[in-house]
């Protein structure tokens, strides 16, 4: 292809048109990345996070492929550059309509529409570049322009406004019950891998609750505490020469020390701690093994101490565990990014097969799951929220289920419907479906007969995202806490929430006496 250049610019303005055809072009080949990205999905190879995309892959390269040849272009012939991508913006818009078209709504339709604008996008551009012959202008390509700019603006006023977002659903407090009419309580702290405990008033509230329950019931094993994953933050614990360990292992220790109190340790408190994606790497890779290892030596370490923590179900196994807690109360632990990360087929059916046991040899009990991934969230993980995440990229990749992590993914359909056809085979549904993974407080009851009747998730221990309403929630809130489950001796169950204020999830490093008074404030919240 012979181009070339009409115009006589300046060597500051050709600087100019060089960068500005760099951005451009870097542009396209992100969304031409994008289309792969999301057309792989449906092939199940998904995006673990979206740090994925910071990092070198093949599906990559549009992106330094579009940088160089935009800068190119953009130095050489500026406006007829210009020219083709408002003709290639026009292919795109195309594309969004012939795959909405085809395949509808719903994941499929988004991939389509993503794939196939892309294609129109880079093609069209191509083939105007091409066939361009003059560096004019016309109403049409003008149009189309303005067109996509009035778009890209309306949707980034919507994301800033989040309409739907909610802080909380509140409700009416319930006061505690009696210690004498209770048997058991465990509380429920998930995603609480990035606070460290000396700052933390959920963690200080939390241990001053565990140890003022374990000397009131004073009867071992009463209480417990579980963790429904994410223990450490970003990825895991990692080897013991790795720079970053002692951060890691800082903030797997100040949960564990949550039940290393005087009366926790009288009273034999259990810690049972749950891996969850962020545990194993957040990736699919073998790595992730050596970090469930890392996680469960750790734990080793602290059981050594006489401490009753434990890895459940162990590194690597996907469980699920069985612990029947009392005659009418059976608990199950899962893994659920086990399943997620991919494997053969007949693996993770052997792994359905032991769940469907596990459910229907409950008998009379009243069947309580607990994982790391919710059965239903209304956080970003779930209900996906309007916003400009990651300045649309991660919308689009949600909205086209591409993050394995989003209950809309291929993959995590699949443990959803796999576990939803045991659920309907039950005699009773589980009466509880624990999770963390969102970073809130929801209760959610089932609004499909065969579904657990609650749905809970719990993972504000150390981070806070938005929640949205839905049908059959109890109440959210977009706030640090933690659930109790209390077991009276009646029989009866009862859940509480205890929720704080997210401006004092975390206290600043201070001197000491500002940094006990942060520390009082956020737990008396």
């Amino acid at each position: 292809m012979s181009i070339a250049n009409p115009l006589r610019l300046s060597r500051g303005v050709r600087l100019v048109t060089l960068l500005l055809g760099a951005l451009a072009g870097g542009a396209m080949g992100l969304y031409a990345t994008l289309g792969i990205i999301v057309l792989k999905a449906r092939f199940g190879i998904y995006i673990y996070a979206m740090h994925d995309l910071r990092e070198f892959r093949w599906d990559t390269t549009p992106i330094l492929i579009g940088i160089a040849l935009g800068a190119w272009l953009g130095y050489r012939v500026p406006l007829r550059f210009l020219r083709a991508i408002l003709r290639g913006l026009g292919g795109a818009i195309v594309g969004v309509l012939l795959g909405a078209a085809i395949w509808g709504a719903g994941e499929e339709g988004w991939t389509a529409a993503i794939f196939l604008s892309s294609v129109g996008l880079i093609g069209v551009t191509a083939y105007a570049m091409r066939v361009a012959g003059r560096v004019g202008f016309r109403i049409p390509d003008l149009a189309v322009g303005v067109f996509v700019f009035l778009a890209v603006g309306v949707a980034v006023i919507e994301g800033i406004r989040d309409p739907e977002a909610v802080e909380a659903i509140d409700i009416e407090p319930q006061p505690l019950p009696s210690p004498a009419d209770v048997d058991q309580i465990m509380f429920i702290v998930g995603d609480a891998g990035a606070t460290v405990e000396d700052r933390s008033p959920l963690l200080r509230a939390l241990r001053h609750d565990v140890e003022r329950w374990s000397a009131a019931l004073a009867t071992d094993s009463a209480v417990s505490v579980l963790f429904p994953g994410d223990l450490v933050y970003p990825v895991g614990v990692r080897d013991r020469d790795h720079p970053e360990f002692p951060v890691d292992s800082v903030r797997l220790w100040s949960q564990i020390n949550l039940v290393a109190g005087p009366q926790a340790r009288e009273y034999a408190t259990l810690g049972v701690f749950q891996a969850g994606n962020h545990d194993w790497g957040n990736t699919n890779a073998e790595v992730g093994f050596d970090r469930l290892d890392n996680l469960a030596a750790q734990l080793n370490a602290a059981r050594e101490q006489g401490l009753q923590v434990a890895l459940q179900p162990a590194a690597g196994s996907p469980g699920p565990v069985v612990r029947d807690i009392r005659d009418d109360i059976r608990l199950v632990l899962l893994d659920t990014h086990w399943f997620l990360r991919g494997g053969p087929s007949a693996d993770q059916e052997s792994f359905l097969s032991e769940l469907r046991t596990a459910v229907s040899t409950a008998g009379d009990r009243h069947v309580i799951l607990s994982a790391h991934h919710p059965y239903q969230s209304a956080g970003p993980h779930g209900a996906v929220i309007p916003g400009m995440h990651a300045w649309g990229i991660g919308y689009l990749l949600r909205q086209a289920g591409a993050l394995v992590q989003d209950l809309n993914s291929p993959a995590y359909s699949s443990l959803l419907g796999g576990m939803r056809q045991i659920f309907e085979e039950a005699h009773q549904p589980p009466l509880l479906f624990i999770g963390g993974h969102d970073h809130s407080l929801q209760v959610l009851q089932r609004q499909v007969e065969s579904d657990p009747a609650y749905m809970l998730v719990s993972g504000a221990g150390s981070k806070v995202s938005s929640i949205r309403t839905l049908p059959g929630m109890h109440y959210g809130a977009a706030r640090p806490g933690y659930m109790m489950l209390v077991l009276r001796k009646s029989g009866a169950i009862d859940l509480f929430v205890v929720a704080g204020t997210s401006e004092l999830l975390t206290c600043p490093e201070a001197e000491a006496d500002a940094l006990n008074s942060c520390l009082v404030q956020g737990e008396n919240a």
